[in-house]
């Protein structure tokens, strides 16, 4: 893994040559999406119930409301953060933060979450992280395909890794993934 100083040095090289894009808004990616059936989430998907209520995660039974307590989606619908994330990446931003606007404990001690600030932080690293890594494979690929493409077209050059304007690049209309029903 790069050390922290490599990583700055490395986004100090690319923001000298080109402008870097910060995500969006994680809170209104979760409050702007819809269930195929066209609904919000609600507190069962919060809670990590899932549909029909047979199943639930441990916080089934939690004696306090969930719904509106994003940083818990982490745990409970990671499809759905790791969702928000692609579109982001897709929409074309170099740079995505965790969904862990509020895992601390003091705003945590309001849906009586107060001790899982880290167990939550740590779930939001994990599934950024996860992310990075699939994006990265599949961009290694893309990248080692196109290369061969181009080496047995025989021009032995390499192809040009680099962005397109941002003028060019399409951002994505679809909602994020369902989490619902996906294997």
């Amino acid at each position: 893994m790069a050390s922290p100083v490599n990583v700055r040095e490395k986004l100090g090289q690319i923001a000298a040559e080109r402008i870097l894009i910060l995500d969006g808004a994680m809170g209104s990616m979760i409050q702007a999406y819809r269930s195929p059936q066209g609904y919000p989430l609600s507190e069962d998907d919060f809670r990590g119930v899932t549909e029909g209520g047979k199943e639930g995660g441990r916080f089934r039974d939690h004696p306090v409301p969930l719904r509106g307590c994003n940083d818990l989606l982490c745990l409970t619908q990671p499809r759905l953060i790791s969702g928000i994330h692609e579109a982001y990446l897709e929409a074309g931003a170099d740079i995505i933060e965790t969904c862990s606007f509020n895992a601390t404990s003091i705003s945590l001690a309001d849906y009586g979450l107060g001790d899982a600030a880290y167990e939550l932080s740590a779930a939001a690293a994990a599934t950024r992280t996860a992310i990075l890594r699939a994006i990265n494979i599949a961009l290694f690929i893309r990248v080692l395909y196109r290369f061969r493409r181009v080496c047995k077209a025989g021009s032995g050059a390499a192809p040009s890794r680099s962005r397109a304007p941002v003028e060019k690049q399409h951002f994505p209309t679809r909602s994020p993934a369902n989490f619902r029903g996906t294997g």
